[in-house]
């Protein structure tokens, strides 16, 4: 959602209309800077960067610092400008350092299922050699 539209200049005054062209100006610039950080980024990735490099990072913050200055000039809240703009959300996920899985638990289910598993191989062969035996065979 947009906040309130500044009322102190009349729509119909040339005012305004600087106003709308400025604004347009400025926009198309952010929109122009954003591309060459989200094109550095997919060089980047392109290049076999892992995700949540610092270079990344960098990127981010430097994306996220010109949304908001573009944000506060305009009075318009910055979550709706990142929505607009959906090779943020790219980058947010490159900048992100991929989770790692927890290695004991890992280590648990191998300490806990493989003598398990060798315990339970060994009732059923036993399971099947009283079989055997119950049936008449071995004579």
């Amino acid at each position: 959602m947009t906040k309130q539209r500044d009322t102190s200049v009349p729509m119909g005054t040339p005012q305004a209309g600087w106003k709308s062209f400025q604004r347009a100006w400025e926009k198309r610039s952010l929109e122009s800077k954003l591309a060459t950080v989200l094109r550095s980024a997919q060089g980047h990735e392109s290049n076999g960067l892992r995700t949540g490099d610092r270079q990344y990072i960098l990127l981010m913050h430097q994306a996220e610092e010109m949304c908001g200055r573009f944000a506060d000039r305009w009075q318009i809240e910055p979550e709706l400008l990142k929505a607009h703009i959906p090779g943020l959300c790219k980058l947010r996920t490159l900048a992100q350092p991929p989770s790692v899985k927890p290695v004991y638990r890992i280590a648990l289910v191998l300490l806990i299922g493989i003598p398990l598993l060798c315990f339970l191989m060994g009732t059923l062969g036993g399971l099947v050699s009283i079989g055997f035996h119950l049936i008449g065979g071995g004579r």
